[in-house]
């Protein structure tokens, strides 16, 4: 008689942690009870200290439902069944996020819309009159949509945009739907956003443990999932990118060439991930030649377009001041008070830290891989490339510049160097609190802010003000309230205080006493911060880009 074989087991439908399962039924029964209450009183809000639901705004029971079954799934140890609930509570967290929110314009997002329009017509890119008519209406209340520029016209007089067409083509189908259903258009886009986002976590899902999943999938790119914008779609391909260098490295030059045709500049990142894929698999692999040729003809589609239309190689080049940059341009990036995504990443960045630290004690060894030296070369070569822009206070943001979100990803592969460190407690800790943080100031319903100064700025700028002294943009800029801002420019106390030298000698703002300079900041042209001491002002040169410096003298 042969051997009875024993059924094979049924994958866990449920969780088999009794902390979780109890976690789980408490915000089930949170969002019923709120949802019971706001219909017996008639859809009036509902408070409880600093939490409010509303039936006008019934995602916001759910955001705290899901951001409670996501904090109890760290705080447990992984079980069997949690990884499906972990998946939904991912989902449901950025679709209520998301729920709460409505479709307006952020940075250049009317010209992604109006590409998309076009696109969606089965019309040219480039785009006529009647297409750049239809788009305000798309926007209401925005005054601010500007379309028309003479300078990218072609020779059929047709005009073409600064930014590529490759991501409104994605979106164009899910517009083309959301308009035949009657929906604002830039829903297509939010559709696009959130589907992009979940292949990239899905990636990253086979490849490092949940708590790691929820540091990017829960992090700062929640605030852009509903916008007509490309940051999702560069995130998402960054993080697949990073997640392949050294299980298929192929894969992550394809996904940087695709990423590339959008954003040019990281045709070098592609460049880097395919040495790096020849150094682990040699020269003669096959699929690595192969992916570099698709991501080469991928990337190429962008200066190829424009010069086929315009003669010029990218409409991006007036966005670029070649220059060579000072450590402060360097670093805005990383660790500006205002703009620097560590900063508004802080538990990120700590798990991060900790990673690297915990595995540079264990195992040092982990760490000197051909992955992570492209990940640090791709980083550097970003933050080059950050520094040329003509534009550090960029908006479209709440508040951290959108190209730190490029630097994101490349913490992956230390993540994953020290993957016993991730199932630690303090870990999972640090990325349910990332996620609680990430939902409150990166929630998508928040207004794009970077002509304000943030909190922390503001309070080191007039309590200690020389312990901060950033690139002189983003200062005036955000404390003026106005782009472009020309020096001079204090804060509301004078307590730190931009100057510019001109010929006529230094101008000081009206409300702020005046005293003596520096010499070398009385130098017609010498740009300096004034930051206030006991007896007056400890003056110091101020760090600019060359093109703001330049556009401010030229004003004066």
């Amino acid at each position: 008689m042969s051997p009875r074989v024993a059924p094979a087991a049924r994958p866990a439908r449920w969780p088999e942690s009794t902390t979780l399962r109890t976690v789980f039924v408490g915000a089930a029964a949170f969002f019923l009870i709120a949802s019971i209450l706001i219909v017996l009183t008639g859809g009036r809000e509902l408070r409880l200290a600093r939490v409010g639901v509303s039936a006008t705004q019934a995602g916001r029971p759910a955001v705290i439902g899901f951001v409670l079954l996501l904090v109890g799934s760290m705080l447990v140890p992984p079980a069997r069944g949690a990884g499906a609930w972990f998946a939904a509570s991912c989902v449901g967290l950025i679709l209520s996020l998301v729920s709460l929110s409505s479709p307006r314009r952020v940075g250049d997002g009317a010209e992604y819309l109006a590409m998309a329009l076009s696109l969606a017509d089965g019309s040219a890119p480039s785009v006529s009159g009647a297409v750049i008519a239809k788009v305000p209406a798309f926007f209401p209340g925005d005054t601010g949509i500007q379309l028309v520029d003479l300078n990218y016209r072609g020779a059929d007089g047709r005009q073409d945009y600064t930014h590529f067409w490759l991501y409104p083509l994605l979106a164009a189908p899910f517009v083309r739907a959301a308009l035949a259903n009657g929906v604002n258009p830039v829903y297509g886009f939010v559709v696009l956003n959130i589907g992009l986002l979940l292949i990239a976590m899905a990636v990253l899902w086979r490849r490092a443990p949940p708590p790691v999943v929820l540091f990017f999938a829960a992090g700062p790119i929640l605030w852009w999932v509903d916008k007509a914008h490309t940051e999702v779609f560069t995130f998402s391909l960054l993080t697949i990118g990073a997640v392949c260098f050294s299980v298929a490295p192929w894969w992550s030059v394809v996904a940087f060439g695709v990423a590339a045709a959008q954003n040019p500049p990281i045709a070098g990142a592609m460049l880097v991930a395919a040495a790096c894929g020849f150094a682990i698999h040699g020269r003669r692999n096959v699929r690595m030649w192969m992916a570099l040729a698709a991501g080469g003809a991928l990337a190429a589609m962008h200066p190829l377009y424009y010069y086929a239309r315009l003669g010029i190689w990218s409409a991006l080049h007036g966005a670029i001041d070649w220059h060579r940059p000072s450590a402060r341009e360097l670093t805005a990036v990383l660790t500006d008070l205002n703009v620097g995504i560590l900063v508004h990443a802080p538990f990120l960045t700590a798990a991060a830290v900790a990673a690297v630290l915990v595995t540079l004690w264990r195992a040092p060894r982990r760490l000197v891989t051909p992955e992570h030296g492209a990940a640090l070369m791709i980083g550097a070569l970003f933050l080059v490339g950050f520094s040329q822009a003509t534009n550090f206070n960029s908006g479209g943001t709440p508040n951290p510049s959108r190209y730190g979100l490029w630097l994101l990803p490349l913490a992956v592969p230390f993540f994953s160097a020290s993957s016993e460190v991730a199932e630690r407690r303090w870990f999972r800790a640090l990325a349910a609190a990332s996620m609680v943080w990430c939902a409150v100031t990166f929630a998508p319903r928040l207004p794009d802010n970077y002509l304000k100064p943030d909190a922390l700025a503001s309070t080191v700028w007039r309590r200690w003000p020389a312990l901060d002294n950033p690139l002189a943009e983003i200062f005036a800029e955000r404390v003026a309230g106005r782009e472009p801002a020309r020096p001079p420019v204090a804060t509301s106390g004078c307590e730190k205080i931009l100057l510019l030298a001109d010929p006529k000698g230094v101008e000081w703002p009206e409300r702020c006493a005046q005293t003596r300079v520096r010499p070398r900041c009385s130098q017609p042209g010498a740009l300096c911060y004034g930051n206030q001491v006991e007896d007056g002002y400890d003056f110091t040169p101020a760090p600019s880009s060359p093109s703001w410096l330049r556009d401010r003298v030229r004003e004066r």
